[in-house]
């Protein structure tokens, strides 16, 4: 079975300073991390509830660590589904879902860049948000490295 789970990466943080939180990916004892691209101090991390606390930007924070954690979470699911899970080790599943989750950025960066009819989306989704998505979360999007 593998398991997701957050992961605030102390060992090579001094104290005092942020640590990277990170997603856990762990199969059969072994575990694989994917970088969050988050630096959070450990006095900010509840560990029971896996949510950033005291920080100012919490709220982002945590609406980002949770949308990465499902992303990272459906594409198990995919290959559960496809078959391919039970071969591979978590190492090969982190770098299958690495890969996976560049490409979608990609093409998520294209379909911003590109000029878009007005209120809708490339994917067919129609909102509003989705024009001004770029111009607010632009550097943040680029920030993650995914």
């Amino acid at each position: 079975m593998t398991k997701t789970r957050f992961y605030l990466d102390t060992r090579n943080a001094e104290k005092g300073k942020p640590a990277p939180l990170k997603i856990a990916i762990t199969k059969k004892g072994q575990a694989a991390f994917i970088s969050l691209n988050v630096q959070i101090l450990p006095s900010q991390w509840d560990k029971r509830s896996d949510k950033v606390v005291g920080h100012p930007n919490r709220f982002f924070l945590n609406t980002y660590i949770t949308s990465r954690k499902q992303a990272v979470d459906t594409l198990l699911l995919k290959l559960i589904e496809n078959g391919e899970l039970f071969n591979m080790r978590a190492v090969d599943i982190k770098a299958r879902i690495v890969s996976e989750l560049k490409c979608r950025n990609r093409t998520c960066r294209k379909t911003f860049s590109s000029p878009m009819r007005p209120n809708a989306c490339a994917d067919g989704v129609f909102t509003s948000f989705c024009r001004s998505f770029p111009r607010r979360y632009h550097t943040r999007i680029s920030v993650t490295g995914w």
